[in-house]
């Protein structure tokens, strides 16, 4: 039971999302370029194959398929339309299971990171495939999960603009902004943790430049997607009326679209490796690197 009983018309949603759609719309070609960059400069670079480098380009893919969504969106919105549940979910799939794996592959990098620092021999000996294969598996059965559970709870009823976050109906929507805030929770943990650890020991410049850069990464995904979702999770509890509720959804989506054009900045400015490579890429002038920063088990 909702607090409050405020209720907005399917004009008025409409037109207030006719006046934000024009700020997403400019955030999906920066996500493209800037995402676009990191995975780019992964796959022509040898010194950005390591396990952490390719997890951080798997997670710029799922970022710009994240925002593909908006196209569907903005059709349904200067269409003045709205669809049901059930066309909603076909036409969002591919940005559902994006937005799932991107979440999940910000806690893998953690973990990733975490184990290489504090447990470097076992994480050194590991086999390529045994590795990404978990990763896979565990993106796989958490997405799998997601998906069937909207699916058994589809409808046909015509009530949504088709934001990506209204692809899920109710119950299934508590459900997953559960998932989300746990897997805040723990990326933040597992950081602290790391960050502690790293006090106590020596390692080589570009590793903590990494790590710096990565819990950089971190507070914005904090600020920006777990913003949204809290607040998510909040409006859920204050309003009733799916109008509304799409509204504030639309209001509250603008710290995830800040976070999607964020990563690539910071690894720029803080990994002397992704700097060189991204600057070499785009035929700019390279900065030579500074003395001890070889990295050791990422760039």
């Amino acid at each position: 039971m909702a607090v409050t009983e405020w209720r907005i018309s399917r004009e008025a949603l409409l037109t207030w999302a006719q006046y934000v759609m024009p700020v997403y719309l400019t955030f999906l070609p920066l996500s493209v370029l800037l995402n676009g960059l990191i995975i780019a400069v992964t796959f022509k670079s040898t010194r950005l194959r390591s396990n952490c480098n390719i997890l951080i380009a798997c997670q710029a893919f799922t970022d710009i398929c994240k925002l593909s969504s908006l196209i569907y969106t903005c059709v349904n919105i200067y269409s003045n339309r709205l669809v049901s549940y059930f066309d909603c979910f076909i036409y969002q799939a591919v940005p559902l299971v994006a937005v799932n794996c991107s979440s999940l592959l910000m806690l893998l990098i953690g973990i990733d990171r975490y184990i290489s620092v504090m447990h470097s021999v076992w994480y050194n000996s590991l086999k390529r495939f045994t590795y990404f294969s978990f990763h896979i598996l565990f993106c796989l059965v958490h997405c799998v999960a997601v998906i069937i559970a909207q699916y058994m709870s589809l409808s046909y009823e015509p009530s949504v603009i088709c934001f990506l976050t209204s692809v899920l109906n109710d119950s299934v929507k508590d459900w997953w902004s559960a998932s989300q805030v746990v897997v805040c929770v723990v990326v933040v943990v597992i950081y602290l943790r790391l960050h502690r650890f790293l006090k106590t020991i020596q390692c080589d410049v570009e590793t903590r430049r990494t790590i710096k850069a990565l819990t950089l990464v971190v507070m914005a995904y904090l600020f920006g997607w777990a913003t949204s979702v809290g607040l998510l999770c909040f409006s859920r509890i204050l309003i009733s009326d799916t109008n509304l509720e799409q509204a504030a959804e639309l209001g509250l989506g603008f710290f995830a679209g800040i976070y999607l054009c964020i990563p690539c900045a910071v690894y720029y400015t803080q990994s002397s490796v992704y700097r060189k490579e991204i600057r070499s890429l785009l035929g700019m002038k390279i900065e030579v690197l500074d003395a001890g920063s070889v990295p050791r088990h990422m760039s």
